[in-house]
């Protein structure tokens, strides 16, 4: 079993830098011996295991608004993108795209789309998917709701435009071929390769031409697990293992659950009823719950009698002032409000010590962090 603290549960606009805080389980298979037929059958136990996730209700669990991670959580099993960022060898490694390149000033970039690949509905993924999928989230005629995620692809040629209704798709994405995907900047930008590596630029099968509403509630990627049934709104979200996968990230288990329930304190009370595999900590349990099921060596990592996870993640809270109002127009009580915030008081409290006050928006662990910089400029 995993647990994880509920982000949500610390005070939005304390802007502290946590740890992923979650409680796993652990099979009574897990401790086995190191012998190639228990070894076998360990993997076959996975391969038939079902993972049952707790997450709150997302927003969505189509690319086209993958905006939190509860459904990022979901959508990261469902589609496949372009690359994939390796945090063990903090590398950018080949995904659905099997090389790429770009020109000498960085302004365009070529993706050789590996062949082969099926969406769970059976047809190809092709160059023409990203196409579609990339145009489908930049053009507000797509929904009634325009995309909140299209700003991935501001710096592709025509972006402005698409979104601005004047065009329907980006002059910057062709596709000389089934195979290659070509994708003009409006600048240089070195990282592209990066930025494409997020769910929400994930190829879209045709069948989502058809009804935007029903694809989203039951989307068809191209991942190593697809919908098993429709999301249930606020009970579940049922996935199964995709057969006929061919990308490099394979599934581990058979199925999995992503068990929807109204709060941390109902899914800590289902996870210790042996009902969720893993689960958030409430808010002021976290020392509590370590003494009971032990913490995890490496933050990451669940083992028996260790399955707390406090490993440092990326990840910072902040503040988000709504600027239009009329008092809080006003810069100068915007930056009395961030300086009358206690972050170190509402780490060691809500978080137990396991937060860090952050006096930036980027958090440890990327370079050009300052640990001691509010940017109160910035408000």
């Amino acid at each position: 079993m995993a647990l994880s603290m509920n982000r949500r549960a610390f005070l939005k606009g304390t802007a502290a830098t946590g740890a992923t805080m979650g409680l796993a389980a652990c099979s009574s298979g897990s401790s086995g011996s190191s012998s190639s037929s228990s070894s076998t059958a360990a993997d076959d136990a996975g391969a038939a295991a079902t993972l049952s996730y707790y997450i709150d209700n997302p927003t969505s669990i189509d690319p086209f608004d993958i905006e939190e991670f509860n459904g990022a959580a979901v959508a990261a099993q469902l589609f496949d993108p372009l690359t994939r960022y390796d945090y063990s060898s903090e590398e950018l490694k080949p995904l659905t795209a099997e090389s790429w390149e770009s020109n000498d000033s960085a302004d365009t970039w070529t993706f050789h789309i590996k062949k082969g690949l099926k969406f769970h509905d059976g047809t190809d993924v092709t160059a023409k998917s990203f196409m579609y999928a990339w145009n489908r989230i930049c053009n507000p005629k797509t929904t009634d709701s325009p995309s909140v995620v299209s700003y991935h692809l501001a710096l592709v040629k025509g972006y402005d435009a698409v979104v601005g209704g004047t065009a329907d798709e980006l002059e910057g994405v062709t596709c000389p071929d089934d195979d290659t995907l070509q994708v003009a900047l409006s600048a240089p930008y070195a990282d592209f390769p990066f930025v494409v590596s997020c769910t929400p630029l994930a190829p879209i099968p045709d069948c989502a031409k058809d009804n935007f509403s029903e694809y989203s509630k039951a989307p068809v990627g191209n991942g190593p697990f697809m919908m098993d049934g429709t999301w249930e709104d606020g009970q579940y979200i049922n996935m199964t293992k995709y057969a006929d996968y061919g990308g490099d990230n394979p599934a581990k288990v058979g199925t999995v659950n992503f068990s929807i329930q109204k709060d941390t304190d109902t899914a800590f009370l289902e996870f210790q009823a042996g009902n969720l595999d893993m689960c958030d900590i409430p808010a002021g349990r976290i020392k509590e719950t370590v003494s009971t099921y032990g913490e995890s060596d490496d933050g990451y990592t669940v083992s028996p009698g260790k399955q707390v996870l406090l490993g440092q993640v990326m990840y910072t809270e902040y503040l988000a002032y709504n600027v239009n109002d009329a008092i809080l127009s006003n810069k100068l009580v915007r930056q009395a409000m961030s300086l009358a915030i206690n972050r170190q008081a509402l780490c060691d409290t809500l978080y137990e010590g396991t937060a860090t006050p952050s006096g930036d928006i980027v958090p440890p662990g990327i370079a050009g962090k300052r640990r001691d910089y509010l940017g109160l400029h910035r408000l």
